[in-house]
């Protein structure tokens, strides 16, 4: 039975779908641990303006449309989880979706992940790969790959 679950979101349909198979794996084993993550890509270019402390309008605009994405990705699956009464931890992480998911599987122990088929960015993945796909071939831990 697994007892750390880690549910990356990208708030898609997916994400979602994959949040709610989590859920259930949960109810089987209420003493398991879940962890939502929601991991933003930062151009590197605009990464230096540390977008809510620099007067910079691409800054403040960036970081509300970041803000708002992790409140999509992150916010509805707290809820629904709270609302089963089921706990759930949330991170918000920066970098390459694929190798923040990775790393921080094997660094902080999770020993599953569950997640959507394709997320937002469909197109993105068609012409260099899903987030799901890199994650099922690196990861050391299962991987539930939710269509």
């Amino acid at each position: 039975m697994y007892t750390k679950i880690l549910i990356p979101s990208d708030g898609s349909a997916n994400a979602a779908r994959a949040a709610e198979q989590a859920k259930d794996l949960l109810k089987l084993n209420p003493s398991a641990k879940a962890t939502v993550v929601f991991v933003h890509h930062i151009v590197a270019e605009y990464h230096n303006y540390k977008w809510g402390e620099v007067e910079h309008p691409l800054g403040k605009e960036m970081s509300a449309k970041v803000k708002a994405a992790e409140e999509a990705a992150v916010g509805a699956i707290r809820a629904s989880f709270e609302k089963a009464g089921l706990a759930i931890e949330s991170k918000v992480l920066t970098g390459n979706a694929a190798d923040v998911i990775v790393k921080l599987a094997e660094a902080e122990g999770y020993d599953l992940i569950v997640m959507g088929s394709r997320g937002l960015s469909e197109i993105t993945g068609l012409i260099v790969g899903s987030v799901s796909e890199r994650v099922l071939h690196l990861a050391k831990c299962p991987v539930l790959i939710v269509k």
